[in-house]
């Protein structure tokens, strides 16, 4: 039988209990589950090295993920033409994605109790350039009334 999980790394099968796992570094013997040999799982085992040696546990599970990512997403497909154009134009303000930013910044304003001047200040763009080259390049963030209205118009407190 074929043991794919990193969780076998820590465990072997108990010789006289198949029903059961024992742990390479404490010893613990503890159930895998189920009640039959097709319904054996190793749920018990996870819960058992998050708890007892997470350090080891995240330290496989990290290495294995690393081995075992590919190279190239599965689902990655060229994009045509007219996608790799829009990809390269700026947002304008209205763009569902420029409005996706401006309600964050609304959101961080309100809820850090800051100034819509704040729009203006070097560290906050600096973050804007960061997320989107294209969104700051066209929209300059239009300054902190526009952000304001739109962003309390966006929650309902203005129309």
């Amino acid at each position: 039988m074929s043991r794919n999980s990193a969780v076998w790394e820590f465990f072997e099968v108990s010789a006289v209990d198949k029903s059961k796992a024992k742990c390479k570094l404490c010893n613990s013997l503890l159930s895998r589950g189920g009640k039959g040999t097709s319904s054996y799982n190793t749920s018990n085992l996870i819960k058992h090295l998050d708890k007892a040696h997470s350090e080891q546990w995240a330290t496989v599970k990290l290495s294995r993920a690393e081995r075992t990512q590919p190279l190239t997403s599965a689902s990655s497909v060229q994009p045509g033409i007219t996608a790799a154009f829009d990809a390269l134009t700026p947002w304008i303000f209205d763009d569902e994605r420029s409005r996706r930013l401006h309600r964050v910044i609304g959101e961080m304003i309100a809820i850090d109790n800051e100034s819509f001047n704040v729009v203006h200040r070097t560290g906050l763009c600096g973050v804007t350039i960061k997320l989107s080259n294209y969104y700051l390049s066209n929209n300059a963030l239009k300054g902190f009334a526009i952000i304001s209205v739109f962003f309390l118009s966006e929650i309902g407190v203005i129309e």
